[in-house]
């Protein structure tokens, strides 16, 4: 198995005998003394509630950056527990992860859990989100108290969408009642974000069944750019249909609940698509 240096890793990885190459390289992460604590960042950090979510749509670069940079900012000043649409299987690779160097090795022995092998690419398994993981591993190794968990329900999936977004939000729930002087920062499809149930949909959201005061539900201004996700044509980088000016990055709380939503981030910048962390070759 051949390994590139340092933050380049590009490697054949063996699942059920296929092989498995990671997809182009990883940037390195940020150093772990340094937060890029963007304009209403401090101020969410202060005054945070017992949750934050921050709502995307699926495989992008920015927002799982973005969510890495909120996430800097509050653990310096609270115990975090980051909450993750992963399986809730993956908890114990994922705390293994966290709990190892960091090197060649620990990044290898993370891209063979099940997080990353998705017949359906949709933005959850991305570079992206591989690189927040090895952020987060960073800024635990120097000294901050993060706890990262999967809070992708285990449904058979022969019951309503409502009973997923029910069981998504008594996961979170869960974390909070166990971390109960932690601030439970979610990142999660801008879906299961929206705070009240909109006309037309079918379902009530993940994050309606929280208590209000008890959140802040960040929604993105309309952007440009593309997002790696899966439609009609398959999995790979699609265009979005933003058509909003890109305002310089920040976050900011709202008084009311607008579109479902009670608070608003940009990160300053068209989307880019961000691509599996490792090729999709069929199922397992």
């Amino acid at each position: 198995m051949a390994l590139l240096p340092s933050a380049a890793i590009l490697f054949m990885l063996v699942t059920s005998g296929a092989a498995r190459p990671l997809a182009p390289p990883i940037e390195p992460a940020d150093s772990p003394q340094v937060c890029s604590s963007l304009p209403g960042t401090e101020a969410l950090a202060e005054s945070a509630p017992r949750f934050v979510i921050v709502g995307e749509i699926h495989g992008t670069d920015q927002v799982p950056r973005l969510f890495g940079d909120i996430a800097c900012v509050v653990a310096r000043r609270r115990s975090v527990i980051v909450a993750l649409e992963f399986d809730e299987r993956s908890d114990e690779d994922v705390a293994h992860f966290l709990a190892s160097p960091g090197d060649d090795a620990a990044v290898s022995r993370l891209l063979r859990s099940d997080i990353w092998a998705r017949d359906m690419a949709d933005g959850r398994s991305s570079i992206a989100m591989l690189t927040l993981l090895r952020r987060l591993r960073d800024w635990r190794a120097a000294g901050r108290v993060v706890e990262v968990h999967g809070t992708q329900p285990r449904v058979s999936g022969r019951l309503d969408q409502h009973y997923y977004e029910l069981a998504m939000a008594d996961r979170w729930a869960s974390l909070a009642d166990t971390h109960p002087n932690s601030v439970v920062l979610i990142l999660v499809g801008s879906l299961h974000a929206r705070l009240v149930r909109q006309p037309g949909m079918m379902f009530a959201p993940a994050a309606s069944h929280l208590l209000p005061t008890d959140v802040v539900s960040l929604q993105s201004e309309p952007a440009t750019g593309s997002a790696w996700n899966c439609q009609q044509d398959g999995c790979a980088p699609h265009p979005l249909a933003g058509k909003g000016t890109h305002k310089p990055a920040y976050i900011r709380v709202l008084p009311t609940i607008t579109d479902g939503f009670n608070g608003v981030f940009s990160v300053g910048t068209s989307l880019t698509a961000s691509a599996p962390a490792i090729e999709t070759v069929g199922a397992r």
